[in-house]
């Protein structure tokens, strides 16, 4: 990230206004409640439709990381050695992927392309084996 090139009002906002706001708002902690019983319900919350690319990084990149740690099997056509290659390669996506959703590059351009490209390129392997991640 290049906090040095965001702005005195940006690192205010980032780093003490929102997190104050949220640590002080009655409202943010009930639907904090509301979320939380939606997600026991239904499996996700009214906010990770906000921002559907946030949520699934949030989730998948744990999981994928837990996967490669534990998982007994790979896919048939290929050895263990290239799959956990694959399985890397996964992770390094979805690394991309959360460089993006955190939103520390978005206001440098350049940054910002650079992951997406990378998200791009690395997803591949998650899109061809997406039904072969199971243990």
């Amino acid at each position: 990230m290049n906090r040095e090139k965001l702005t005195l009002k940006q690192k205010f906002r980032f780093n003490i206004w929102y997190p104050l706001q949220r640590m002080f708002d009655i409202k943010y902690k009930y639907l904090n409640v509301k979320w939380f019983i939606q997600r026991g319900k239904r499996g996700y919350a009214d906010c990770d439709v906000w921002d559907i690319s946030s949520y699934l990084t949030s989730i998948t990149l744990p999981m994928l990381k837990q996967f490669k740690e534990g998982g007994h099997g790979y896919p048939g056509m290929l050895t263990y050695e290239i799959w956990d290659k694959k399985l890397a390669t996964m992770i390094e996506a979805w690394e991309e992927a959360r460089l993006i959703n955190d939103g520390e590059n978005f206001y440098v351009p350049d940054e910002y392309m650079q992951h997406k490209k990378q998200f791009e390129l690395k997803i591949r392997p998650f899109i061809t084996y997406f039904f072969h991640l199971w243990d």
